[in-house]
């Protein structure tokens, strides 16, 4: 049985998509998308004019300089004059709760290719006086800080970072030991340019630094974005009946087409499309499904450049499968990435589809779709190629909306 013209009805419709906040650090270059705080900002500080509210170790000298922006011209960004250790820049105290979950979100830039094995880049951390106890949050080196570390790749990310100042262990100042604090009522943030045995001054930058009250973080919260995937495969394995024997083997090379689109109305999430495989061979008969979006899961990993769409899906309708495979019911998952950073060989950009894996028996539809399978020309009959669109609200809808 084939599914119905219902499938390619819901073309153009809206999906609104819950957005998972992800451990405790995200990254707009490479991170799932969490929810904002509404809350007003209990420290801001753009390094625009002067560093007034920021002290060095012990209320005294410090590192730190305001320069203009590496590649972005007429901004003004930190950075450091020497490399430090323990901290070398400390914010003023900022009151804030032991229990509550708190957002601090900031630009960084490091330069690569500065220093040598042994540089560790910028860190970011908390501490509670100028160090006193201290936890470091995010570094440029892996186990440098609590969360994943920053890049070193010579462009900006925005880094968010949610922590609870109770949560975890603080070091103590020298760094010897973790131990849990009964009381915390204010603390400072802490910057520096790690030092490291070969290390390189200057080639860390910090810019557009906000601490918030996160009242929302960790929740889910949903964004309208339309999903809209069409592919042809030229050349693909299946695994079709063998008919008594018409179609012999494990497996057949098929021609894979379809289309995939979704939606949630008022929480509830809908969707539909179909996956048809022909083979080649023309005694051997043509597995189709049609399938149900269940849920969808949606990452950013570049804004309006690089988005992923996970669907999980079921089975609905099938025919003309082997005992025992694509039944109805069958669970599986459907990703697709609209990736609009470069050009692939069917002259396409480069976007990716995977059909599967699916919870039982399947193969019949388990492919991997992309663009550079072929250098063919995209629509001649013999090409193979995947459309993806991805486009959140804007004004109007269009990929360049889907981001921080």
């Amino acid at each position: 049985m084939r599914p119905t013209a219902r499938v390619l009805a819901l073309i153009g419709v809206v999906l609104a998509v819950t957005w998972t906040a992800g451990s405790a650090l995200t990254a707009s270059g490479d991170a799932t998308r969490p929810a904002e705080s509404a809350a007003s900002p209990l420290f801001t500080e753009r390094f625009e004019n002067d560093l007034g509210r920021w002290v060095g170790k012990a209320g005294g000298a410090h590192s730190g300089v305001i320069v203009d922006d590496p590649i972005r011209p007429g901004n003004r960004v930190l950075t450091f004059n020497s490399l430090a250790s323990g901290g070398d820049i400390f914010s003023r105290s900022i009151e804030v709760s032991k229990k509550k979950t708190y957002r601090l979100k900031f630009d960084y830039l490091g330069e690569p290719g500065e220093g040598v094995r042994g540089d560790l880049g910028g860190i970011i951390g908390l501490a509670i006086k100028t160090p006193g106890h201290h936890r470091w949050l995010a570094g440029t080196q892996k186990g440098a800080g609590e969360s994943d570390p920053l890049k070193d790749d010579g462009d900006w990310h925005t880094y968010k970072i949610n922590f609870v100042p109770g949560g975890k262990t603080w070091f103590t100042q020298d760094g010897a030991s973790a131990v849990t604090l009964k009381k915390i009522s204010k603390l400072r943030l802490m910057l520096e340019d790690n030092a490291g045995s070969q290390g390189v001054a200057g080639d860390a930058h910090f810019d557009n630094i906000t601490l918030t009250e996160c009242d929302t973080c960790g929740k889910p919260k949903q964004e309208d974005v339309r999903v809209h995937v069409r592919f042809h495969a030229n050349n693909l394995a299946t695994e079709p009946p063998k008919d008594g024997g018409q179609c012999p083997g494990d497996s057949a090379r098929a021609r894979i087409t379809g289309e995939i689109v979704a939606r949630i109305v008022d929480g509830d999430h809908q969707g539909s499309g179909n996956v048809v495989d022909t083979p080649h061979r023309s005694r051997c008969r043509v597995p189709v499904i049609g399938v149900r979006v269940d849920k969808v899961q949606m990452t950013v990993v570049k804004p309006g450049k690089i988005m992923r769409a996970k669907l999980s899906v079921h089975i609905d309708s099938e025919g003309v499968h082997r005992p025992g495979q694509c039944r109805v019911g069958t669970k599986g998952t459907i990703t697709a990435v609209y990736d609009d950073t470069q050009g692939a060989k069917n002259g396409l950009r480069n976007h990716s589809l995977q059909i599967g894996p699916w919870k039982s028996p399947c193969g019949a539809h388990t492919h991997k779709i992309n663009n550079n399978i072929s250098s063919i020309p995209a629509d001649a009959s013999s090409s193979t190629w995947v459309r993806v669109s991805i486009a959140c609200p804007g004004p109007g809808f269009a990929p360049r909306n889907c981001g921080d």
